[in-house]
């Protein structure tokens, strides 16, 4: 219709007419030609476009498919033409400098004004110089740069161009593009950042963190210098790794490294021993990873000093089996060992069991600490005289026990003996070691190890019965001499107030078991001293309060020492009440008259006597009959009155008999 329609225009006005037209049964384009002839007649030509429409067409979708490319890469193109001074943008170059080419029209002066307007100093110096040296000498130049578009966006492009010459070898054209890569610069800047973050956290990481590159040392952190004892990195830098591992762990650490360089596989975390350059063991917990570092692939190790902990876990492992005071096994490794021992391989099997006489009563008297040197020089004892093979621990408390494989009784006995024999080489210490020892074997299989045990425990305390008058003769002496070393009670005044005690007592009418009880409280009454400094108990010169407060606390220690132990317990209430007054103005319970206990009332008398014929750091010496007035004056207040006087009546009687005797020698004396 539409060509019928020109036909009768063609013919109508006579001005020939061309058109396209796409011709659908033949899948053809034609150009197709119309004009009138002199005799009103039409003619019309076809031409056959169909292979150049096609041609275009595919021009058409290759241009746009280029611009997208270009816009999706935001690649830019530009042309300048030197002889004309025309400067041509692709659509890409109008976006990348914020432009719309849809609805702009600049000329070519102002794209090249624009073009270096968004560049500021010192880029606008550098991309108009390199573009002029390109358009006179034909250098081309590739730059990254930072720019700002024409409505404010900041960003950074790549420019690249190159010269095209003429027939002459004259520069005719520049070729550029321009890509803008500002995202990429932004990752780089994020990148940088991160690393710089990283390298920082690296650096400032307690751990030690280093990479290893065939085998060698490639980077260290501070801490890693610190943990091989080094302080500047090329000490290590370059040098094997394996150089700094333990001789136990390098085929390990080979196999590990290995796996990390060439299978590339993580190392999960472990436990290895690192050589400092000084050859230091330290212990150390390392994990590992694949990395590629400076385009190597290689290692990245970390590594944790585990030292302390260690050690931590070592005495832990030590506590559990030790007794920390002896340093000897303690109960719990022993029943494991007796469960090991208890076969037939250890026939017969010994077990040596000793107890500590008067432990709490040292450890109440001169404290813990001394009462350890004690526990601690026994358990030396015991080792000495056992087989280092031989098992010996503490039990508990103040017991002992060794466990002996392939011991005979006669073995056994020879060992107690060599036990007796040290402690009494040992001598006073400040004190004297007594234990007592029991001992059995285990000769037949079948036979009970706990029965055993048994059987040595009832032979130990029958051993300790059978030894309780010597221990308490033992634990008395240690006790006075302890007491002798700290203030200036010397065992010849200990022993001149227990024979007044008994004198007075005997005066008294008090039977056997009560001369015993006043004889142990005249040598034991003070043995609370014990307890307080040296420098209190000697001090001349009057005592503050404070120090004061302190001595009239040794009744009660001396209290607590003596209900320690059995063989002392008698005389407690004695030395609890010693400072105690006829009056009740005493001390520490303020007791009067007769509920004060007889013994501590005699020893009060005898003690207060002793004190001022003997002298102290705080009073002068009286001659008797002084002392014996003062006695009764304080009778009544101080002291028992009808004790003081039966006491000054045994003195005169002593001082008469000694007068005497004297006078009776003086007399044979003269006659001969």
């Amino acid at each position: 219709t539409g060509l019928l329609g020109i036909s009768d225009e063609v013919l109508r006005t006579g001005k020939p007419r061309t058109i396209e037209m796409y011709f659908a049964p033949l899948q053809r384009y034609y150009y197709v030609s119309l004009y009138s002839t002199s005799d009103d007649q039409l003619a019309v030509i076809f031409d056959d476009i169909t292979d150049r429409k096609l041609a275009e067409e595919e021009l058409r979708r290759s241009t746009q498919l280029l611009e997208d490319a270009q816009r999706l890469g935001r690649l830019g193109g530009w042309e300048w033409d030197v002889k004309e001074e025309r400067l041509l943008w692709t659509k890409e170059t109008y976006r990348i400098h914020g432009l719309d080419p849809e609805n702009v029209s600049l000329s070519s002066r102002e794209l090249m004004e624009i073009s270096f307007r968004c560049f500021a100093e010192p880029e606008r110096t550098i991309i108009e110089g390199a573009f002029l040296r390109c358009q006179m000498t034909g250098t081309p130049y590739d730059l990254e740069l930072p720019m700002t578009t024409v409505d404010g966006d900041p960003r950074w492009v790549r420019v690249v161009a190159y010269a095209v010459f003429d027939h002459e070898g004259k520069v005719a054209k520049v070729l550029g593009n321009m890509v803008d890569i500002t995202e990429r610069k932004q990752a780089e800047v994020e990148l940088q950042n991160s690393e710089q973050r990283f390298r920082k956290l690296v650096e400032l990481a307690p751990d030690a963190i280093f990479v290893e590159i065939d085998g060698k040392f490639t980077y260290l952190n501070d801490a890693a210098l610190s943990l091989f004892g080094v302080t500047r990195p090329e000490e290590l830098i370059g040098k094997p790794v394996l150089d700094r591992i333990a001789p136990e762990y390098k085929e390990t650490v080979a196999q590990r490294l290995h796996k990390l360089n060439v299978e590339r596989e993580r190392v999960p975390r472990n436990e290895e021993v690192f050589l400092q350059v000084d050859g230091t063991r330290v212990d150390v917990e390392v994990a590992a990873v694949p990395i590629q570092f400076q385009a190597e692939w290689g290692a990245l190790v970390y590594a944790r000093d585990i030292t302390q902990r260690k050690q931590a876990e070592e005495q832990l492992r030590y506590l559990t089996f030790h007794d920390p005071v002896t340093g000897l096994y303690n109960r719990t490794f022993l029943e494991q060992k007796l469960k090991e021992l208890d076969t037939e391989a250890s026939l017969p099997l010994g077990v040596l069991m000793a107890d500590v006489n008067g432990l709490k009563v040292i450890n109440d008297s001169l404290g813990h600490q001394q009462g350890d040197v004690l526990l601690k020089r026994v358990g030396q004892i015991l080792q000495e005289a056992c087989h280092p093979t031989d098992t010996i621990g503490r039990w508990g408390g103040d017991e002992f026990v060794a466990l002996l494989p392939h011991t005979t009784e006669a073995r056994l006995r020879e060992i107690c003996t060599r036990i007796e024999q040290a402690c009494e080489e040992e001598g006073f210490v400040p004190f004297y070691i007594s234990l007592a020892v029991g001992y059995a074997v285990k000769e037949r299989e079948e036979e009970s190890i706990d029965e055993v045990i048994k059987a040595a425990e009832d032979a130990m305390y029958q051993r300790k019965m059978n030894k309780a008058l010597s221990n308490k003769s033992a634990l008395v002496t240690s006790l006075q001499r302890a007491l002798g070393e700290k203030s200036h009670e010397t065992e010849h005044h200990a022993r001149r107030l227990q024979q007044m005690a008994v004198a007075l007592g005997e005066r008294w009418g008090l039977s056997g078991a009560q001369l015993d009880e006043v004889s142990l409280l005249a040598l034991l009454h003070d043995i609370g001293k014990v307890a307080i400094s040296e420098e209190i108990l000697m001090k001349e010169g009057k005592l503050t309060m404070e120090e004061r407060e302190i001595i009239r606390r040794h009744p009660e220690i001396g209290y607590r020492i003596a209900t320690a132990s059995p063989d002392l317990a008698v005389v407690a209430e004695g030395i609890l009440s010693h400072h105690e007054r006829w009056d009740g103005r005493g001390y520490p319970r303020g007791l009067k008259g007769e509920d004060i206990p007889l013994s501590a009332r005699i020893v009060a008398i005898v003690d207060a006597f002793e004190a001022m014929t003997s002298g102290r750091p705080y009073c002068e010496k009286m001659i008797t009959e002084e002392a014996l007035q003062e006695i009764m004056a304080c009778a009544g207040s101080q002291f028992d009155p009808k004790l003081a006087k039966v006491f000054v009546e045994m003195i005169r009687d002593w001082e008469q008999s000694s007068a005497e005797s004297a006078a009776s020698d003086d007399h044979e004396g003269q006659g001969m």
